[in-house]
């Protein structure tokens, strides 16, 4: 249970709903499209699809296209484990990118496994375009389901170049090379000379939007991870695949490529048009790439919602805390006010509950103070205090505290204090702030919105 005591905007920040007039759409060679001419490098593509997040409320929600992907009731587990997915409902629309988030073993592979049909679950349906693709004992073959996936590895065929690892999916002939190197024996089908042409095009067109067009003829050892990455991007697109699923698709570059690549990522699926999921455990990656963020834990979904929305309006105490390194003050209700140990914050009327969920077909959640179980006066409570929510005053006003412990980070210091009662809080400050550790100042917490928790 969550309570809100301030008065929130009356729209929510999201993505405007997929299949909009800017959306571009792509297809390549094999299906008889071919990339517009303006969009030729990732930079073009950038310039056409790297957006902001507009604003969005519930009634522009009611516009969203029927979802591709809807997953509903479903469970997994593997013998001698406990349940890995635990009821989990979720839709996915058209052209949207949906970032999955969640800390190490909360099931998000699994989860994208169940998807792609390398998985079966033991509960619950998957729906892809309408259609069943896996229930209980049943799945159809992953092959069939027009899914492309992008694993942490990005595994190239070393012995083949750029451009041949690409066209993998399309060449008869390139496929019978490479089950010929890994022992196997195959045909080659025939291909005729439009097919060939056609083929011959799109990959043109996909080479030059992934920024690959220069290092075609190149191996897999002589490309950068992030080049490799662009090229294992392409293989998965090259078959114009209804849905593409990224797992962990930049935890194994540094942390600036990682930040230039996801934004060139970003822009080629826009660019595509191409439904995406992203599952990762890196908060500000899974906030810039998806349109929309669901927050996993324990196999369970616990929000989705526009990352702004989840930001600001965490559902529930689990994405109160995973998110935005958040702690909690301790707090107790008196009078009309929260009372806590860096000061009395008034609570405002009680709001109606809003809306968080956005997707068709899901359950919307309600933030707001509970009608039917509310905090007595005089109960204990848990506020949600944000780093960014608190300003130090080294020669001013306000709760004095001691400097623990300072992290520099992008132009900003992220500063550990105790307060008087010895709790640990953490502030955001400049990164000119004249404070070291071991030196005494003041704080000041300006909460907006206050938001609390009943105490545990």
């Amino acid at each position: 249970m969550v309570f809100r005591l301030m008065p929130r905007p009356g729209k929510a920040a999201a993505l405007s709903p997929a299949g909009g007039s800017d959306r571009l759409s792509v297809r390549f060679g094999h299906e008889n499209g071919l990339l517009p001419s303006r969009l030729r490098s990732p930079e073009d593509a950038l310039q056409h699809s790297m957006t902001p997040h507009p604003p969005q409320d519930t009634a522009a929600s009611q516009l969203a296209p029927a979802p591709i992907l809807s997953v509903s009731g479903l469970w997994k587990r593997f013998s001698g484990v406990d349940w890995v997915v635990r009821d989990f409902e979720l839709s996915v629309g058209e052209g949207e990118i949906l970032s999955i988030l969640g800390p190490s073993g909360c099931g998000k592979t699994t989860l994208l496994r169940l998807i792609a049909g390398f998985e079966t679950p033991e509960r619950g349906e998957i729906h892809n375009d309408g259609k069943l693709i896996s229930r209980p004992g049943w799945g159809v073959p992953p092959e069939q389901r027009r899914i492309g996936m992008v694993f942490q590895e990005y595994t190239l065929f070393p012995h083949l170049t750029v451009r041949e690892n690409v066209q993998f999916g399309l060449t008869p002939s390139l496929a019978a090379r490479v089950r010929g190197w890994i022992g196997g024996k195959s045909k080659t089908p025939p291909e005729n000379g439009e097919a060939r042409k056609a083929r011959k095009e799109g990959l043109v067109s996909l080479m030059a939007l992934c920024g690959l067009s220069e290092m075609s003829d190149r191996y897999p050892h002589e490309l950068s991870g992030g080049q490799q990455q662009r090229v294992a991007l392409a293989r998965a697109l090259v078959t114009a695949p209804r849905m593409l699923l990224m797992d962990e698709p930049f935890s194994n570059l540094d942390s600036g490529l990682r930040h230039h690549l996801r934004e060139e990522v970003r822009a080629i699926l826009k660019a595509a048009g191409t439904t995406s999921i992203l599952v990762t455990h890196d908060q500000e990656e899974a906030i810039n790439m998806g349109d929309r963020l669901a927050v996993m834990n324990q196999g369970r979904l616990e929000q989705v919602g526009a990352p702004l929305e989840v930001l600001q309006n965490p559902a529930n105490r689990f994405v109160a805390s995973f998110i935005g390194g958040n702690r909690f003050l301790p707090g107790r209700l008196e009078n009309g006010k929260v009372v806590t140990e860096l000061g009395e914050f008034p609570l405002p009327p009680p709001t109606p509950p809003t809306l968080l969920s956005v997707a068709s077909g899901e359950s919307n959640r309600a933030m707001g103070p509970s009608a039917t179980s509310p905090v007595p006066s005089g109960g204990l409570v848990d506020v949600l205090l944000r780093p960014s929510q608190v300003a130090a005053n080294p020669n001013g006003s306000g709760v004095p505290s001691l400097v623990l412990r300072v992290q520099y980070l992008n132009g900003q210091a992220l500063y550990t204090l105790a307060l008087p009662s010895g709790l640990e809080i953490q502030a955001l400050l400049p990164e000119s702030t004249p404070l070291r550790p071991g030196e005494r100042t003041h704080l000041r917490f300006e909460p907006s919105p206050l938001i609390y928790f009943p105490s545990e």
